[in-house]
């Protein structure tokens, strides 16, 4: 292995499957999938969920849009999504009924003139499978992405959640690593367990589970609001504001952005700004509100999620303090990871594409299997990036 970027080594995978536990903490999306992967290559998996039922925070809408961000063609960001949003669209299609997710498309509006100069660039970039720009489109241009689908990531969690022992009002407190190998993890309940892996799903918490590591997480409030239905379209449309189709009779429209936020109540204002970010779509005036909903959305500083073996903070504090004088060189010594420990988190606001590359990305480092990802993407998703960033500086 060529140990220039040693510090973005992989783990040690897990010597053989046969009989170990995974304990996955946090029951959203991520969660769920994760799960979900790690079951389906012979672990026994435990989920422990803070609240007492699945999907209370950012994957608890009641319809939510799966379509990816795409930047300028050739951005690590972009390619990033649109690497998520393919392998999303298969797990969907291959794990959830047809009622749960629907893949008609979306279209995503150019509501500027650099959101119109960054999708017409994308013309004759072999994008065409997955979305096509058009400039005829009305209220603007915009593209049209294929197999974007509008889905109801609850009750996608409910379903996913069937095949699990979770263990509800279990708040992680902290971890120990046994002599046998395995792990022992403290709950606030004063219970605790023991897993052979433990992998952390765990969404806006995670700024608080993780404060000791350079991680640069932030929690984000978002507020959507529900309509009574008022437009009919069949698919998502996303422009300064989206609207999803009608579900069971609400209309879903969303959603703010506020970071560091915290405020569980919603906001009429919220709900105003709601509606005027899709008042190209429909009339607002005509728009009755029948509720709202918050949740907290997680998100990294660099927009990237945060995906991968938990780095060992001080061996990487120590090895790599001279990484100013040292980084291009190739005999820095290669990273050391807390054993078997994994986190899948910070996916912002398009979770439904990233929860599921994470999912992935953490089956493929456990089992030491091809990463489902080119390398220089997993260097941009790995937990110690922030860190070697700063050592890079000359930064302590």
């Amino acid at each position: 292995e060529n140990l220039k970027d040693a510090w973005f080594a992989r783990c040690e995978p897990v010597a053989s499957v046969k009989g170990k536990t995974a304990l996955v903490i946090g029951a959203g999306v991520a969660g769920l999938a994760t799960a979900g992967e790690l079951a389906k290559n012979g672990f026994k998996v435990v989920i422990a969920e803070a609240k007492s039922e699945v999907a209370t925070n950012g994957s608890g809408n009641q319809c939510g849009a799966l379509m990816p961000l795409v930047t300028k063609p050739g951005v690590n960001l972009g390619r990033m999504h649109i690497n998520a949003f393919l392998q999303a669209v298969k797990f969907y299609k291959a794990n959830l009924p047809k009622s749960l997710i629907k893949f008609n498309g979306c279209i995503d509006y150019a509501f500027d003139d650099e959101l119109v100069k960054r999708y017409a660039s994308w013309q004759g970039q072999g994008a065409d499978e997955i979305f096509k720009f058009d400039e005829s489109l009305k209220p603007y241009p915009g593209i049209f992405i294929k197999d974007a689908a509008y889905a109801r990531p609850r009750e996608i969690c409910k379903f996913l959640s069937s095949n699990f022992e979770i263990l509800f009002n279990h708040e992680y407190e902290s971890r120990t690593h046994l002599q046998n190998g395995k792990i022992s993890v403290k709950f606030k309940n004063k219970k605790s367990l023991e897993a052979d892996i433990l992998v952390f799903c765990t969404g806006s918490k995670s700024s608080e589970i993780f404060k000791n590591y350079d991680m640069q997480i932030s929690s984000v409030r978002g507020q959507v609001t529900h309509l009574k239905p008022v437009l009919k379209n069949t698919m998502p449309l996303s422009a300064k504001g989206y609207i999803c189709p009608a579900v069971k009779g609400v209309q879903v429209i969303g959603a703010t952005y506020a970071r560091n936020e915290i405020c569980d109540t919603p906001k009429v204002e919220d709900n105003a700004k709601n509606l005027s970010d899709v008042s190209e779509f429909f009339d607002i005036k005509k728009a009755t509100i029948i509720g709202s909903r918050v949740g907290y959305r997680s998100y990294s500083g660099d927009r990237f999620p945060i995906v991968g073996a938990l780095h060992d903070e001080e061996f990487y504090k120590q090895s790599y303090k001279g990484l100013f004088w040292s980084k291009n060189k190739d005999n820095n010594p290669k990273a050391s990871y807390e054993k078997n420990v994994f986190v899948n988190f910070a996916h912002g606001s398009r979770g439904l594409g990233t929860a599921i590359l994470g999912a992935n990305l953490i089956a493929d480092l456990v089992l030491a299997c091809p990463l489902c990802i080119e390398r220089s993407l997993f260097h941009e998703l790995h937990p110690a990036r922030f860190l070697i960033r700063k050592l890079k500086k000359g930064l302590k």
